[in-house]
């Protein structure tokens, strides 16, 4: 018996699962070599067209969002252009809903690809974009962005 990992199935739009992600204890990710890699995520909550939806960038993000959000419904993107591919799919099937994002910015990195990807999916879906800084010294940047965000989804005008 193996302790200390975390496995997270990872579907397509369908909902069929299609790889699984592993976390060890120590952080490190594993995705089994031959699965499908691009378009896959997981939903946290029911998703119905006409309501809104949030695509978040990683489990942790989604999660917290999903708790914080009334239990609205979240979609977590993973691997590379991700939200870019997650997005295409939730908006093809939930025409009528809004989609928000909860994108990491990757500030430290040469190449910012969470913000780059956030943005082409705003372009794309005409979404709001919500950004979660990574580092821990931003801690209270990211509490201040979900509190956006949490407050935008539960106002009477958003759907």
């Amino acid at each position: 018996m193996l302790f200390g990992l975390l496995q997270k199935p990872q579907t397509n739009v369908q909902g069929e699962i299609r790889a699984f992600e592993t976390i060890a204890y120590n952080g490190r990710k594993y995705t089994l070599k031959d699965a499908q890699k691009s378009g896959l995520s997981a939903t946290l909550g029911e998703l119905k067209n006409g309501e809104p939806i949030i695509l978040a960038e990683g489990y942790a993000t989604g999660a917290t969002l999903h708790e914080n959000a009334g239990k609205k419904a979240v979609v977590i993107s993973f691997g590379k252009n991700g939200l870019l591919d997650t997005a295409k799919s939730l908006r093809e099937r939930y025409p009528d809903s809004k989609i928000y994002i909860g994108a990491d910015n990757d500030h430290a990195q040469q190449i910012n690809a969470g913000l780059i990807d956030a943005k082409a999916v705003e372009k794309l879906c005409q979404t709001l974009m919500f950004c979660y800084h990574s580092s821990i010294k931003a801690i209270k940047a990211k509490i201040g962005m979900m509190y956006l965000l949490i407050k935008a989804l539960m106002s009477s005008n958003v759907n």
